[in-house]
């Protein structure tokens, strides 16, 4: 099989699981040892219940987190799905949890950060709130990340922010709900009004051909993560 082919068959089975956007990265000027010395990976993003994301004002609510770990799941089923489809091509794969996936408990931080991976897959850019913005669903998604050795047919990387001078995002994430006027996602993943709306991106890049994660912070006696689409 083709890389094409490969590529059409990961892609349709993922989308058909519940995937809201699959890309695929080229990811050989990443450090061999970040990658597991694999060349390629499939960058997975599900978006996130917009009428829970609606509802947070002045930081995660329950209904979040439970959103959050349904995300999760979902991602590392899709994850093994991929590890699957690319074996049973003769191909090694590997799939990296969509949350604290080698993160460093000191620093806070990853070799791999998924949201780099999401960005030379052609998935988004990463937004002045620090998160993977997409231009489909903003930053209200979870993403997640598989390695390979199986050649893909990879996406255009996306190597620069599109948010242009909307500033909506960079002093606080989540932000309320405002006015539809734009009808796009903004990168607290509401759709609001913004004075700057957000750049189109090439045609070629993105859609359907995506990070450091935020410690845990303590909201009343539920340990929710904090804003992060990591």
């Amino acid at each position: 099989m083709n890389k094409r082919d490969l590529s059409l068959e990961i892609r349709t089975v993922l989308a058909g699981k519940g995937a809201s956007l699959v890309g695929f990265a080229d990811l050989s000027l990443v450090p061999a040892d970040a990658r597991d010395s694999m060349r390629f990976a499939v960058s997975i993003a599900v978006a996130l219940d917009a009428c829970i994301i609606s509802g947070i004002r002045d930081g995660p609510t329950q209904g979040y987190y439970y959103e959050y770990r349904k995300a999760n799941a979902l991602l590392s089923g899709l994850g093994k799905l991929s590890c699957s489809i690319i074996g049973d091509h003769g191909y090694n794969a590997v799939s990296r949890k969509p949350t604290h996936a080698g993160i460093d408990p000191k620093t806070q931080s990853t070799a791999l950060p998924h949201k780099t991976v999401a960005t030379r897959a052609g998935l988004g850019w990463i937004g002045k709130c620090a998160l993977l913005v997409t231009k489909e669903y903003g930053c209200a998604i979870r993403i997640s990340t598989v390695l390979t050795d199986a050649p893909l047919e990879v996406s255009v990387p996306v190597d620069d922010s599109a948010c242009g001078d909307c500033a909506f995002s960079s002093s606080r994430v989540p932000e309320r709900p405002r006015p539809e006027r734009t009808g796009r996602w903004t990168c607290t993943g509401i759709r609001s009004l913004t004075s700057s709306p957000v750049r189109e991106l090439p045609e070629n890049v993105g859609g359907p051909n995506s990070t450091l994660t935020t410690p845990s912070v303590e909201y009343a006696s539920l340990s929710v993560p904090g804003p992060s689409n990591t």
